[in-house]
């Protein structure tokens, strides 16, 4: 009621509720939303900004009182602009609830432990590059890798790869096949760091004739060879196919890798048409071409064995060139395809 425009913002919170409660019978979560039901459920608007809505859930009880649910707020944020805009709603936790999904917690556990002891990496950083280009994000303000998924497994991997600590946030994102746990992991940069450094002494990286000790040394060696990469890219996609804006889009994409976000997109791409470039297409350039593409896909993509393909989502038209390019590169026939802010390589 306290709301700019209270009807719309009746509106999401009308659907964000019946997220909450949809499908509950088959509803992995039923004991969560179990204990929101059972009675009236009230809401007290604690924080709004241009893109967010944060309420309280209060609970009434006897003689006209509202006891406030611990450790639980619901979320409602824009995103996205224009027509690709959307809302998001979802239930932000603190760790008092830690114990309530201690069963989930401990599935990824023991699963990245079985991991670690079948998995043996002499080199990590080719499985680590393409996680960044997809679900991994850099966070300067604190120096952090983060995660955000609802998928356990890729929890599981990354924890292997990463190191995520186990101070692990959750939310339950209220989706429109209901409501779905999420977790919200961080590990120190530093991880991916020494994973550069190590590779780059004697792993994947020294194939390939990088120097770097750190990913800001990784981002410098890009920008220093991005003629390179675009030369690459432009002859594995056929200059007579490239429009005058991709072709400027590739060549702009040089002064943007010192920001982290364009930067961590476009690095694994490229270091694999600089291995075609370098290595050929073989037993070898092959396992690490595999090794980066199942990150970028593990987090962006999908595999249909009904269509019989493998397709990787980009929200830029010059990255999805460069990946297209990658996989052409090494012998795999692929199509950039999409519109937007929404690419896709199959």
């Amino acid at each position: 009621a306290r709301a700019e425009r209270p009807a719309a913002v009746e509106g999401m919170i009308a659907e964000a509720l019946r997220r909450l409660f949809l499908k509950p019978g088959a509803d992995r979560y039923r004991r969560f939303v179990e204990l929101l039901k059972g009675g009236e459920l009230a809401l007290e608007l604690e924080k709004e900004t241009e893109t967010s809505l944060v309420f309280r859930l209060l609970k009434p009880e006897g003689g006209g009182r509202l006891a406030e649910f611990k450790g639980i707020k619901l979320r409602i944020e824009k995103v996205g602009e224009g027509e690709g805009a959307g809302v998001t709603y979802f239930l932000e936790l603190d760790k008092s609830w830690r114990k309530f999904f201690e069963h989930e917690l401990k599935i990824v556990e023991e699963t990245a432990g079985r991991l670690r002891e079948r998995w043996p990496i002499e080199d990590p950083f080719p499985y680590m590059a393409g996680w960044p280009a997809s679900d991994v994000a850099i966070s300067r303000k604190g120096k952090m890798l983060q995660m955000t998924t609802s998928h356990f497994w890729q929890v599981a991997e990354t924890k292997v790869l990463f190191g995520w600590s186990d101070a692990v946030r959750l939310r339950v994102s209220l989706t429109l096949e209901g409501p779905k746990l999420q977790l919200l992991v961080q590990a120190p940069l530093d991880k991916l760091n020494k994973a550069v450094g190590r590779s780059a002494e004697g792993g994947w990286l020294k194939r390939l004739g990088v120097k770097a000790k750190s990913w800001d040394e990784l981002k410098r060696w890009a920008i220093d060879n991005w003629s390179g990469v675009v030369e690459a890219a432009v002859r594995r996609l056929d200059e007579k196919t490239l429009t005058k804006e991709e072709l400027e889009g590739l060549n702009a994409l040089r002064d943007k890798l010192n920001d982290d976000k364009i930067a961590r997109e476009v690095i694994a791409p490229a270091l694999l048409l600089m291995q075609a470039e370098k290595l050929g297409v073989n037993e070898e350039s092959l396992r690490y071409f595999a090794a980066v593409v199942s990150g970028a896909i593990g987090g962006d993509g999908y595999v249909s064995a009904a269509r019989g393909e493998v397709g990787l989502t980009c929200g830029d038209r010059a990255v999805a060139l460069l990946w297209g390019a990658a996989f052409r590169a090494h012998g795999i026939k692929a199509k950039v395809k999409g519109a937007g802010r929404e690419f896709e390589v199959v």
